[in-house]
């Protein structure tokens, strides 16, 4: 893929992913099963868009510059970003999310400003930053529940527009970089476990501060 707002920035990218489950016993035939499933849904995927009446030439995307960049960091070019934030409590949650997602995401925009980061809100901003958005998912497990997943988990994933280098005109949005963190419940006064606004944007700032410093550091002044 090359980035859309700088094609000279040329890197690997997934375009098609999926993953598949079994069980509840561990058996050579559950495994094959799954594997087989996963490799069936690339096939019927790729046939369905590479049958014979849509196949059309193609035409590489040329780089702006003379030289691809040998280290493309996909931040760099970069004063801007979308942002959201948005939260996925478990399903044994009952009603309306323990926290409210405007309060995480004025907080998250708040704190990409303070950085000197830009928030894109518009459609032509958007679009000269070649659609960049941060992407902050928030999943909540219910407290004195037993669970795999952790109290508080979030994840992130930053992505702009891209282009196949062997054909220019498929554009598509992408993942240029992804991170998780998680955290620990809030304590009442009698110790009982809850979630609260501060605890889950505790863990928000956390990945944000990750993403500013990647994003910033790519675009310091060179001495």
């Amino acid at each position: 893929m090359r980035l859309w707002r700088d094609s000279a920035k040329e890197l690997e990218l997934a375009t098609w992913t999926m993953n598949g489950v079994g069980g509840p016993m561990v058996t050579e035939k559950m495994v094959y099963d799954v594997f087989d499933g996963q490799v069936a849904e690339f096939l019927k995927s790729y046939r369905a868009v590479n049958s014979a009446a849509s196949q059309v030439p193609t035409q590489t995307v040329a780089a702006k510059s003379g030289e691809l960049s040998d280290t493309p960091n996909t931040f760099e070019g970069l004063n801007s970003t979308g942002v959201f934030v948005a939260v996925r409590p478990d399903m044994l949650f009952k009603g309306k999310p323990p926290v409210s997602q405007k309060f995480l995401q004025d907080a998250a925009e708040t704190r990409l400003k303070d950085a000197g980061i830009k928030v894109i809100r518009y459609t032509n901003e958007a679009e000269e930053a070649g659609n960049a958005r941060l992407y902050i998912w928030v999943k909540l497990t219910p407290p004195n529940m037993r669970s795999w997943d952790p109290p508080i988990g979030v994840e992130s994933s930053f992505s702009q527009w891209v282009r196949l280098v062997r054909d220019p005109k498929r554009q598509s949005e992408a993942v240029t970089w992804k991170s998780q963190d998680s955290g620990p419940y809030a304590k009442t006064d009698s110790g009982a476990s809850v979630i609260t606004d501060e605890a889950v944007l505790a863990v928000v700032n956390k990945q944000l501060d990750e993403f500013i410093k990647v994003f910033k550091t790519a675009n310091a002044p060179r001495p």
